[in-house]
């Protein structure tokens, strides 16, 4: 489960992902404009651990980044197995108007 919120000049996304290496599990990227998370938890108990209460599988959000973001300054952080990541939240590009002219072919 993930939330989605706006705190300040900053969009903030945080996720619960317990039992999860942030090295080798935790993907955070931009690509076009959009955040991509992904996470993997593992593929169940090793051999010989014994029944596990943690659900196991993948997290994957796709979220579409406001005009305005900064996107070099994007942080994310983990520990006691929550992700956060922080996104700083530029002033909004306004284009100005622009006629098109229309033409007769």
């Amino acid at each position: 489960m993930a939330l989605e919120f706006r705190e300040g000049d900053q969009l903030v996304i945080q996720a619960v992902l317990p039992g999860c290496d942030p090295d080798r599990d935790i993907s955070v990227s931009i690509a076009h404009d959009v955040l991509h998370v992904h996470a993997s938890r593992g593929t169940g108990p090793r051999h010989g651990e014994g029944p596990s209460d943690l659900q196991y599988g993948s997290f994957v959000r796709h979220i579409a980044l406001p005009a305005g973001t900064t996107e070099d300054q994007v942080t994310a952080t983990y520990g006691d197995g929550r992700l956060e990541v922080r996104v700083p939240l530029g002033e909004p590009v306004h284009l100005a108007s622009v006629a098109i002219p229309v033409t007769r072919r």
